[in-house]
């Protein structure tokens, strides 16, 4: 494979369509048919896909082409996914996902320390009143 290029799977022909419609020129792996197993990732994907999608009947195949590259944006730029640590892909593939799991470990440390003392203040307000 070149340097560069990444490789799109696909478990059936009519998916070649996707690179048309996704704008991709990558490469393709070929994957069984219908065999979650191997191609899990491609299925779910596509489940999700048209879990959005279909929920509109569409009259053209150009609203139905711009529906599918808005969902594509969205989920590439907005949607946060747990298997990567709830970033989003276009932060993981811009490199951005350590510094925000930092960010996010630092500001939990804040939290945590904030509510200790406000705890420890409550506590102390607590033991003046009940010995008074």
């Amino acid at each position: 494979m070149e340097a560069g290029k990444e490789r799109l799977a696909r478990d059936t022909v009519r998916d070649a369509t996707r690179a048309e419609v996704y704008g991709v020129k990558r490469e393709n792996e070929r994957l069984k048919q219908l065999h979650p197993q191997t191609n899990g990732k491609v299925e779910r994907y596509q489940q999700t896909l048209k879990g959005e999608i279909n929920r509109i009947p569409y009259e053209m195949p150009s609203e139905l082409r711009q529906a599918i590259e808005s969902y594509v944006k969205y989920y590439n730029d907005h949607r946060y996914h747990e298997a990567l640590g709830n970033v989003t892909p276009a932060d993981v593939y811009h490199g951005r996902r350590d510094d925000i799991l930092a960010r996010r470990k630092e500001a939990k440390q804040r939290t945590l320390q904030a509510r200790k003392g406000h705890n420890h203040k409550v506590r102390e307000l607590d033991k003046g009143n009940s010995t008074g």
